[in-house]
């Protein structure tokens, strides 16, 4: 019986890492792709001596023209795909709305919604002649919900939330899976959070860092374009915290956007406490939010899953 296959698009030190391992420790291949090569061949390294098979394909994923040579490229090496979990991690900073141009969001489009509808495009003929396959996006909640200063990256990361919606639901009779996590907190060990920590990445005024957070290595352990969920929580367009009067989750059961469950509604304060007028960022580690993957996978009893689980819900 060949073994299953799953290619992780955003290969980095946060959730990628842990992506790849929970799913190899069920037997699944990996396929690793991000755009910088040594750090890539060394997460494959550091899988290969665990006993998972894994293999790394250097790619820009801001190039939605490369998205089908790629997945060609992987079913070459590997004869089949079977999960694709898509979270790459964005260069840019948030960008307050009212300062948002069509040149800063078309780029933003092309890693958030046009590449990873070709790459569905690509991968979905052989899932649907199977019967069976999964599609995992991970994205932070400003793609479900607006805030102040929190403009650019979420607006894009939106249409790829309502197109995974609609895939979910057009997929669902068909034996292949469509779903997304939505991460509500910076994710700890990934390239985002130590750009955060080291004063790379700035936050909107209304938020804060995580009390006692202090930076715990290079970034280089992340591969830029696909550093997980981090950049899905922060850089992502979420930054993990809602400022204070946001709502919490609510309506569990029907919206989409980074790996699959449902989002309960409006799951702003999720992240972290309210300090002063704003609100301190909470981190979340990576190795639950791929158990939650590997949950949604499984059960496929949701659309969206929300993490950490937002207050009072």
């Amino acid at each position: 019986m060949t073994s299953k296959t799953i290619a992780v698009f955003g290969a980095g030190a946060g959730l990628g890492t842990s992506i790849a391992k929970r799913f190899g420790r069920e037997g699944y291949r990996v396929a690793l792709v991000a755009r910088r090569h040594d750090p890539l061949r060394a997460l494959r390294a550091e899988l290969l001596a665990t006993g998972i098979e894994a293999e790394a394909f250097p790619a820009d994923l801001s190039d939605p023209t490369r998205a089908p040579e790629l997945v060609a490229t992987i079913r070459k090496h590997f004869g089949r795909i079977d999960v694709l979990h898509y979270a790459p991690a964005p260069s840019k900073d948030f960008t307050p709305a009212a300062e948002l141009d069509a040149d800063t969001l078309r780029g933003l489009l092309d890693l958030f919604l046009l590449t990873p509808v070709e790459l569905v495009r690509a991968v979905l003929p052989e899932m649907l002649e199977r019967g069976d396959g999964a599609i995992l996006v991970g994205q932070g909640t400003s793609a479900a919900h607006g805030h102040p200063g929190m403009s650019g990256i979420g607006p894009a990361m939106a249409a790829m939330r309502n197109y995974v919606q609609s895939l979910h639901a057009e997929l669902a009779t068909r034996g292949v899976y469509a779903g997304m996590l939505t991460v509500a907190a910076m994710v700890d060990r990934s390239a985002a959070y130590h750009r955060l920590l080291s004063g790379e990445f700035t936050l909107p005024k209304a938020l804060e860092l995580p009390e006692g957070a202090r930076p715990e290595g290079p970034a280089e352990g992340a591969a830029t374009a696909g550093a997980g969920a981090a950049a899905a929580a922060a850089a992502a367009g979420a930054a993990g915290a809602v400022p204070a009067g946001a709502g919490a989750a609510g309506s569990a059961g029907t919206e989409a956007g980074a790996a699959g469950a449902v989002l309960a509604g409006e799951a702003a304060a999720a992240a972290g406490a309210a300090v002063g007028g704003g609100v301190r960022l909470g981190v979340v580690d990576p190795d639950d939010l791929a158990e939650a993957c590997w949950a949604l996978v499984t059960e496929r009893d949701r659309v969206e899953v929300v993490l950490p689980v937002p207050f009072g819900a």
